[in-house]
């Protein structure tokens, strides 16, 4: 099956912020990702591109001047 999810962490130096762009499945799939985090108890996870050796994040960039970032390190204090 070829999957069509969109799921990019982007740094826009330009304006100094963080993009998130995805699509309905990427959408899920970070919900999954989150709640996943929140119900295991763990203290973190990690979202990678393949490139990076994951398969959470996309690495097709969306913004034409962004910086694409592979690896995702979310924390829960």
């Amino acid at each position: 099956m070829i999957s069509n999810k969109l799921l990019t962490f982007e740094l826009n130096n330009k304006d100094e912020r963080l993009e998130i762009h995805l699509n309905q499945e990427g959408l899920n799939d970070l919900i999954a990702y989150l709640e996943n985090l929140k119900s295991k108890y763990k203290d973190h996870l990690h979202l990678m591109t393949d490139t990076w050796g994951g398969n959470e994040l996309t690495n097709e960039k969306q913004g034409k001047d962004n910086l694409l970032i592979n690896h995702v390190k979310i924390y829960i204090w």
